[in-house]
């Protein structure tokens, strides 16, 4: 049995008071997050580059192509590079797997990302997203870019998910170029 010998703060506390004071109890109890965009400039080169891996800003970006050059970037002012003054990645191997994970394993929540085909030509492509979420379930949404249009914003509402990956489903060439991905993540405490 428990008894009180003196009425509880928060109880006799002004309205506003307890206001704060569950503001402060929601804030201990839900994990904090920050929104991100992962600057993708720092690829840019005056030259071809290509790789299998990159990490830019603590998320993991890798492809499983056999030939270590699933990925790239072009050369900063090409014609075909979706950001002509910085960088994006492009995924040049057809019909392989590309990734985006927190290097540390942390759940994040994919939000947004520009997707253009792999010349920026403003041809359709259509792309099959595969996510997987902090319990290893997996499932898959399809997106159509806009032909006609550079690049096409895709919004994501995955909740927290430990991957996303993506191919090219259509057409046959499978490349795409991706930039701009922005990313919320989980703060550690």
């Amino acid at each position: 049995m428990v008894t009180l010998t003196s009425p509880s703060p928060v109880a006799s506390a002004s309205p506003t008071r307890r206001l704060a004071a569950l503001a402060l109890a929601l804030c201990l109890l839900t994990p904090l997050t920050h929104a991100a965009t992962l600057d993708l400039d720092q690829l840019a080169s005056d030259e071809l580059r290509v790789f299998n891996t990159v990490e830019v800003e603590g998320f993991v970006f890798s492809n499983d192509g056999r030939d270590g050059d699933g990925l790239g970037v072009w050369p900063s002012g090409d014609a075909r590079a979706v950001d002509r003054q910085g960088a994006g990645i492009l995924v040049h191997r057809a019909h392989t797997l590309t990734s985006i994970e927190h290097r540390d394993d942390a759940p994040f929540e994919l939000m947004s990302m520009e997707v253009s085909d792999g010349q920026a030509s403003g041809r359709s492509i259509e792309l099959e997203f595969i996510y997987t979420d902090v319990e290893g379930a997996q499932w898959v949404e399809v997106a159509h870019l806009n032909p006609g249009a550079r690049a096409t914003t895709l919004f994501f509402s995955s909740g927290l998910v430990r991957r996303v990956s993506w191919r090219v489903v259509t057409p046959d060439h499978g490349w795409c170029q991706i930039d701009n991905v922005q990313v919320r993540v989980a703060d550690a405490h």
